[in-house]
């Protein structure tokens, strides 16, 4: 089957949804023109059903719960850095 990666624009904030096609795959997070972005694939159907999924971004030295978690990549933005995660 035949796949395609789209990117869908974040927010610097604790939790946010992104709605994405079912059987998204995550790659990477990073910043592109002073905007940050998560990468994604998926298998090119005839019809995407899309769902909603929970992105957490983390500054370093935050306390966070990381139970049910799955870790994504880090990006830096001058002196800042977060770790972005999918959430359940």
């Amino acid at each position: 089957m035949k796949s395609t990666i789209y990117k869908y624009p974040l927010e610097i904030t604790d939790e946010q949804f992104i709605e994405v096609p079912i059987g998204t795959e995550f790659l990477t997070v990073m910043y592109q023109d002073d905007n940050l972005f998560i990468w994604g694939k998926h298998q090119v159907k005839e019809v995407d059903i899309k769902k909603n999924r929970k992105i957490v971004i983390v500054g370093t030295g935050n306390v966070f719960d990381d139970s049910d978690k799955t870790y994504i990549g880090s990006v830096q933005r001058r002196q800042f850095v977060w770790h972005v995660y999918e959430g359940n």
